[in-house]
């Protein structure tokens, strides 16, 4: 075979085995796991890996060469995960979730900030500039979240909450004079702040990735950050407590909002990130 029919051929099996793998269990692949169904399907065939000409090949050393269909997400003194190179949401399953890099799921969700986020190439972080501020090379403007696409994707969790009753009142809270105030009372009184956080998030990292592909930027493994259980819990718990407290801000008058001008500035530090340019 020449090395184009080689190449094909060793995509056609990992993505074989990568669906084989995912069809048994949904979510983040262990690369042990993914490893063996390789093998296996590599057997049938009538093949073995490492192939002869490169003995000493290891198996994420392969997967990196194929950035179009996998992606690698190494883990510090743990097994790596692989998902499909496509399908970045599967990092927010419920048994293995990772967290979306803290101004990134800002930039894309935060529809109240005075400044619109863009994401400087170079030193691949978000910076907020003004309105109107002009295109440049290292920049890249992130679609801004608009109020009613962040009510639209309250909307369709909807479905998520198989309870009618609960969802009734999920929904009735969407539909108040306060939507978003109402809502993330509504998802704490029912207990379903973590089902929100993750639903959330695949759609995030959903939107995350399209941007980038249409920008051609090569989505990073930094972007999102995996959690064990303990910090799992507090990412949820933080991101909960700080849509909440946006919530019950949104909400105040003028009067309000003058007796906590000390805590807002820094509530504001929080909410619409680190750096302003």
């Amino acid at each position: 075979m020449n090395v184009s029919t080689i190449d094909e051929f060793w995509t056609s099996v990992l993505e074989e085995a990568l669906e084989k793998a995912l069809a048994k269990k949904p979510g983040p692949v262990p690369g042990a796991r993914l490893r063996v169904v390789f093998g296996q399907l590599l057997k049938s065939k009538e093949q073995v890996f490492p192939p002869a000409s490169e003995p000493d090949l290891k198996f994420v050393s392969f997967l990196d060469r194929y950035p179009s269909v996998v992606r690698v997400i190494r883990r510090k003194g743990s097994d790596v995960l692989v998902i499909p190179a496509n399908r970045p949401e599967l990092l927010f399953s419920s048994e293995q979730a990772f967290s979306i890099r803290l101004e990134l799921f800002k930039a894309f969700t935060n529809f109240r900030a005075p400044k619109d986020p863009w994401y400087e190439r170079t030193l691949e972080e978000v910076v907020w500039r003004e309105p109107g501020a002009k295109e440049r090379g290292d920049f890249v403007k992130i679609p801004r979240a608009t109020e009613e696409s962040e009510l639209e994707l309250r909307r369709l969790f909807l479905p998520e909450v198989e309870d009618l009753e609960v969802r009734k009142r999920v929904q009735s809270a969407i539909a108040s004079q306060n939507p978003f105030r109402e809502f993330t009372s509504a998802v704490r009184a029912e207990s379903l702040q973590r089902r929100w956080h993750l639903y959330r998030s695949r759609a995030i990292a959903n939107r995350l990735i399209e941007w980038a592909s249409g920008a051609g930027i090569a989505w990073k493994d930094e972007w999102f950050v995996p959690l064990d259980d303990a910090t799992r819990s507090r990412s949820v718990i933080r991101r909960f407590e700080a849509d909440l407290i946006s919530e019950v801000l949104s909400g105040l008058e003028g009067e309000d909002l003058d007796r906590v001008m000390v805590p807002l500035n820094l509530v504001l530090k929080i909410l619409q990130g680190k750096r302003h340019r």
